[in-house]
């Protein structure tokens, strides 16, 4: 939480140390991105929603659960939208090939 004036965890006895509330959040996050890794290794060889988006050379697709994934063909226009078949990719990333486009 953020110690405002008015925040009611300001009145909660025995407040966290910051350094052990940084070491917490710092676990949450590694956590989170463990997590998120292997949520993405699960979906490589399914199917997803994939709409471009980006411009240039930063271009990417975005799937219907979220996950940011790099284009087979990086030619697509932004706001295209298509059904894309996920593989697995260099460093754990996740590459979208178009299957059929909507």
């Amino acid at each position: 939480f953020s110690a405002r004036p008015g925040t009611p965890a300001l009145r909660l006895p025995h407040p966290v140390p910051p350094p052990a509330a940084r070491a917490r959040a710092a676990e949450l996050r590694l956590l989170a991105a463990c997590k998120q890794t292997a949520y993405a290794a699960s979906r490589a060889g399914a199917r997803a929603d994939v709409i471009v988006v980006g411009r240039g050379p930063d271009r990417s697709g975005l799937t219907e659960d979220y996950l940011t994934v790099r284009l087979a063909d990086p030619t697509l226009p932004r706001g295209h939208r298509f059904d894309g078949r996920l593989g697995a990719g260099a460093g754990g990333s996740l590459v979208a090939a178009a299957h059929r486009y909507l």
